[in-house]
C-alpha cells in the first residue's frame, strides 16, 4: 500500500514541476504576442489568447494535484497516528 502511495506522491510531484516549467514556456510565448486590446492582427491575438488560456489551464492542475497531493499527506499522517495508537 505504501508503495503505491509512494509512487502517486513521486506522479503528483512530478506533475507539478512539468506544469511548472510549461508555464515558463506560456511567460516566454505571451511575450511575443499582443494582446487582442493592442494589436489589430487577428492572428496575434487568438496566439495571445491561446498560451494565456494554457497558462490558465496550467496553474489550475497544479492547484488540482497540489489538493490532491495534501489530501494524501494528510490520510498518511492519519493512518500513522492509528497505528502508534494501537
Amino acid at each position: 500500500m505504501d508503495q503505491i502511495l509512494d509512487e502517486e506522491i513521486q506522479d503528483k510531484k512530478s506533475r507539478i514541476h512539468c506544469k511548472e516549467v510549461f508555464i515558463k514556456v506560456c511567460d516566454k510565448e505571451l511575450e511575443k504576442y499582443k494582446d487582442r486590446w493592442h494589436t489589430d492582427n487577428v492572428y496575434e491575438a487568438i496566439q495571445h489568447e491561446y498560451w494565456r488560456t494554457c497558462k490558465l489551464m496550467a496553474l489550475d492542475e497544479i492547484n488540482y494535484h497540489k489538493y490532491r497531493l495534501s489530501e494524501i499527506e494528510k490520510d498518511l499522517r492519519e493512518n500513522k497516528k492509528r497505528a502508534y495508537c494501537k
